[in-house]
């Protein structure tokens, strides 16, 4: 079997097939929620977690695009970063030495060195569990999902991203290898992004629990996370 690299030509036919395909509604609300929170942020306290947040939507909007077209290896990384913003950013209220030590990283060797050794995401997922269990539960069970599954280039990372499409009754054929994948490879990509929202937006109702409830984002929230579940019972 030879391999061979298909042209961009043909990498940009499947992309625009792929992007003409439906979209799940719960991702929409998903999106949505956080959108609406992200949009009020007029005299917000804790700016710096609300930056945070900011970044871990655009990571999270760049994956569902990826995703949509196929590309879900591709778009692990973008979740993890996404993760780890929305932690990073829950933890600027509730660790004041690590907000410390994060505004003075640039200029402070210590602070810098106190950062790497003592400020670990595990830490700041653990402080999660500090006010809810099960929310830190949640983001452990994803955060070591994204990582098991290709936020670092691997085997299944590699493996995944390649189509092959050969002769059944030859013995030769052809391995295409391609950076896009099918309906199956989109809707995973769909539900690691739903889950990563979800962590997302609990994280803020943590930080800020009455702007939240005032622009009734923990109710989108829910709402799109009974969209989500519908999802999972009517594709099985």
């Amino acid at each position: 079997m030879q391999p061979k690299s298909l042209s961009f030509k043909e990498h940009e036919d499947i992309f625009l097939s792929n992007m003409r395909g439906p979209f799940p509604i719960f991702l929409e609300r998903f999106d949505k929620a956080l959108e609406v929170f992200l949009g009020q942020l007029d005299f917000i306290e804790h700016f710096s977690s609300a930056k945070m947040f900011i970044a871990a939507q655009t990571s999270l909007r760049s994956a569902i695009l990826i995703a949509k077209a196929g590309t879900v290896p591709q778009c692990i990384p973008l979740l993890r970063h996404a993760l780890e913003c929305s932690i990073y950013g829950f933890a600027f209220k509730f660790d004041r030495n690590f907000y410390r030590d994060w505004k003075l990283r640039e200029t402070s060797a210590s602070a810098k060195k106190r950062l790497q050794h003592d400020h670990s995401i595990r830490s700041k997922i653990r402080l999660v569990g500090g006010h809810n269990k099960l929310l830190q539960q949640d983001i452990e069970s994803q955060y070591d999902t994204l990582i098991s599954f290709g936020a670092h280039p691997n085997v299944f990372q590699i493996d995944s991203s390649i189509k092959f499409v050969f002769d059944e009754d030859s013995e030769d054929g052809m391995a295409n290898f391609t950076i896009f994948g099918g309906g199956d490879d989109r809707k995973n990509g769909y539900l690691f992004a739903a889950t990563t929202y979800e962590c997302c937006l609990q994280l803020i109702y943590l930080v800020w629990p009455e702007r939240c409830l005032l622009l009734g984002i923990e109710a989108a929230r829910r709402d799109a996370l009974f969209e989500y579940q519908r999802f999972i019972e009517n594709t099985r």
